[in-house]
């Protein structure tokens, strides 16, 4: 029989019970891996909510570029030069900005399928840890049913 529970250090550990003479004792492990993936889930999560938050700045210059845009052709019905140029200002500078963001998305897009992979790693292996400890204790619990019918 055992126990999972999450230390005051921060770590996951689990207490294994166990016979001895005519008394029980226990045994403490500690699931580092565990913690570090649940370690890395949060990387995954932070990274994720900045990725939004790049796509939120990009629809809200997106819209800053459609205003620019209907502002300056309002200007060019009252033909004023001086109006124009500034607008037209304005939204070389918001494109020129919203291709930067366009740049730093696709380097998080990159990002997003590495911890995508890595997190599929992790499974993987604490799938074959859980099957690994699954299978030795069985096989204990069988020797443990061989003795007893030995004896």
């Amino acid at each position: 029989m055992s126990l999972l529970f999450l230390s005051s250090s921060g770590t996951w550990e689990r207490i294994i019970f166990y016979r001895y003479g005519h008394g029980i004792k226990g045994k403490v492990e500690r699931y580092q891996r565990l913690h570090d993936w649940f370690g890395r889930c949060k990387t995954v999560r932070d990274e994720l909510s900045k990725f939004l938050d790049m796509v939120n700045v990009i629809k809200k210059l997106s819209n800053r570029i459609d205003i620019a845009r209907s502002e300056l052709e309002s200007v060019r019905e009252l033909n004023t030069d001086s109006e124009i140029s500034i607008l037209e200002d304005k939204i070389k500078d918001l494109e020129k900005r919203n291709a930067e963001l366009d740049l730093e998305i696709s380097e998080y897009t990159g990002t997003t399928e590495m911890f995508r992979e890595m997190m599929n790693g992790l499974k993987n292996e604490n799938k074959t840890i859980i099957r690994e400890d699954v299978r030795t204790a069985v096989e204990e619990s069988n020797r443990k049913i061989l003795d007893e019918i030995k004896l």
